[in-house]
């Protein structure tokens, strides 16, 4: 969920993108990486500050978008409410020499495809870890119903070009491993909080994973965010905001943020603001990738005296 509103002096520039390269090569020639590769840059096998942080922004903006939904439990037929779902997925044998790479590439990759393709998941945030036996497992989060046992018959589908299906046979006498978990969250007070805690820790005592240690949704991944001119009664509300119960002000000589509660931001959120806020949520949630433009040779420059952004 959003956690605050930051306000900030900005000079915005629309530049052409040639231009935008050059200004990256420049950077990236300066840079302390530039001896290392992208893979060694990317995927140090921890969570470092910066890789929770954009962890931290994908499960506040997913948790953000999800509605109130309904589900008929599979085994009472009673109906449940809930806004997200919690998905453990794992290994029903010894992972031996298969690389985590691999497990990710040829079997966790192809399952999010077919939920995507035969069960409708949209957004979700996935984290993968060690268990304290070495087998990679994978917690994933996302705002879409999906009946425990198609998970399950997917996911051990997947594996099985991994011989880890016949292995659980051999010794099992069966091929059905329970290698999934499934859990609705409602009731949790602070989702966002509690997801962000949970898959942003470092594994102790196990190996390091190879490769992506998380990765989301492509519409999880927009860099822009729900911003609004500073002006007439998004000024009041912004002035008001510093003086709600439990609020937190920080000011900068180049910005200020006050971090709110959900009960504070209920109340200063309101009117034009709300409806720009759930405009944004929406266009997140109904997000289609966009086809590529062509290049523009165009470059503008816009002013603007104060702009609010609601931070997530």
């Amino acid at each position: 969920m959003p956690y605050g509103l930051l306000v900030f002096q900005r000079t915005e520039w629309n530049i052409k993108p040639r231009f935008n390269r050059e200004v990256r090569s420049q950077y990236n020639s300066n840079s302390d990486v530039v001896n290392q590769s992208i893979e060694e840059v990317q995927y140090s096998g921890v969570m470092t500050a910066f890789a929770k942080k954009r962890l931290r922004r994908a499960i506040q903006l997913m948790v953000a978008i999800s509605l109130p939904k309904e589900a008929q439990h599979f085994k009472t037929g009673k109906y449940f409410k809930f806004r997200v779902n919690f998905i453990t997925l794992t290994l029903p044998f010894e992972q031996g020499e298969h690389t985590d790479k691999s497990i990710k590439s040829l079997a966790l990759d192809p399952w999010i495809k077919r939920m995507k393709r035969k069960r409708g998941l949209k957004s979700y945030v996935w984290r993968a870890e060690k268990q304290a036996n070495g087998n990679l497992h994978f917690h994933i989060i996302t705002d879409t119903w999906i009946h425990y046992q198609a998970i399950r018959d997917d996911w051990n589908e997947c594996l099985q070009r991994f011989g880890y299906i016949d292995k659980f046979q051999e010794r099992h006498g069966h091929r059905n491993p329970n290698s999934t978990d499934v859990h609705a969250v409602w009731r949790i007070k602070n989702l966002a909080a509690y997801f962000v805690k949970y898959m942003s820790k470092n594994s102790k005592g196990c190996d390091v994973i190879n490769g992506k240690l998380w990765d989301c949704s492509e519409n999880l991944k927009v860099k822009d965010a729900c911003e609004v001119l500073l002006e007439g009664t998004d000024l009041e509300r912004w002035d008001r905001s510093r003086n709600v119960e439990n609020a937190r002000v920080i000011d900068d000589p180049n910005f200020s943020i006050v971090f709110l509660d959900g009960e504070g931001f209920e109340k200063i959120v309101t009117g034009d603001l709300r409806e720009k806020w759930t405009a944004y949520l929406k266009r997140i949630r109904e997000y289609e990738r966009p086809q590529r433009a062509k290049p523009s040779h165009s470059q503008e420059v816009s002013l603007a005296d104060s702009s609010v952004r609601i931070a997530v």
